[in-house]
């Protein structure tokens, strides 16, 4: 039997695999894909992007890490993490780990436009993080997709930089807040509220132009950056019957980042917290690993307090 099992490779999964192997643990890592959404495109061409802030390096490192000890690694999707007596019994679609703590680090998925060539925009002018690229729009035009509460806390710190900011819409979501409301009336953002995305178009592979629509109402944008920011889709199919989970399908965690079943812990985008980079998924899949590691050190004392106590 393992001490902890993470679950998930992104930069959460990856601190935390990396403290348990610091504190000297039987861990294993198994995820499908190493890296997570670090994997992907992340900087934006024809803008520079502080390389600081997306954090990139240190979960390079992290993974680096990680594969120096490749017996800690598995490749594998997992399909259910389940209690039984005093352990876990992690489900994959190849075979089934057993370990004394599970740490959920599956991360989540972006609500995506649903237009033909977005995949291929992506890292070209088309990005899902605000906060990541922010500082680099200066002086730009840029469109937003979304009124959720992230988007509009994104679209408040593009105020900041750029030139002109369309405020794509196409639900009210959070237009009613107060933050919302200053948004709607804020000199360099233009409302397009009921408007949906219908194209976003590239030239030489540079985004150039947004097509939005509201009934038979047809407008072009022009944009040099188009932000997507319509919700997150938690990875979280394999614990939903055994943790507590929002209506939006998040872990809900507390401040240990321990989840509704004691020695299921969770980190990253995959729970109720906000994590809007990199680093902040390093430092939650740290402290998910951290108290991780003092659930596992009472469990000792309380088994060698038993054995004494009935010698």
């Amino acid at each position: 039997m393992h001490d902890i099992i993470v679950i998930g490779g992104g930069p959460a999964g990856l601190a935390a695999a990396v403290y348990a192997l610091d504190k000297q643990l039987d861990v294993m890592l198994i995820c499908s894909h190493l890296g997570g959404k670090t994997g992907y495109t992340q900087q934006i061409q024809g803008h520079e992007n502080p390389p600081a802030i997306l954090g990139v390096e240190q979960a390079h490192h992290l993974r680096q890490r990680i594969e120096a000890v490749p017996e800690r690694l598995v490749s594998d999707v997992v399909v259910g993490v389940f209690t039984h007596e005093s352990a876990f019994h992690i489900l994959g679609e190849h075979r089934t780990w057993h370990a004394r703590a599970v740490i959920i680090a599956t991360s989540a998925q972006p609500t995506m436009l649903g237009i033909p060539n977005e995949r291929q925009l992506v890292g070209h002018g088309l990005g899902y993080s605000i906060p990541t690229h922010a500082q680099a729009m200066k002086g730009r035009h840029v469109g937003v997709v979304g009124a959720k509460a992230r988007a509009l806390r994104g679209t408040a710190e593009l105020t900041q930089y750029a030139e002109r900011i369309a405020l794509i819409a196409p639900h009210t979501g959070h237009l009613n807040s107060l933050l919302g409301q200053r948004l709607c009336t804020h000199p360099k953002v233009d409302l397009f509220e009921g408007y949906k995305v219908r194209n976003v178009e590239a030239v030489d592979g540079q985004v150039q132009t947004m097509v939005v629509s509201q009934r038979d109402v047809v407008q072009r944008i022009p944009v040099s950056a188009v932000f997507v920011d319509m919700g997150l889709i938690p990875n979280t199919q394999m614990v939903r019957q055994t943790v507590q989970v929002d209506r939006d399908g998040f872990v809900v965690i507390d401040y240990r980042n321990q989840t509704s079943v004691p020695g299921i812990f969770a980190a990253g985008d995959v729970t109720n917290v906000p994590v809007e980079q990199i680093l902040m998924a390093i430092g939650e899949g740290s402290r998910a690993a951290m108290y991780a590691y003092d659930y596992i050190l009472a469990r000792r004392l309380e088994m060698r307090s038993s054995a004494f106590i009935y010698q």
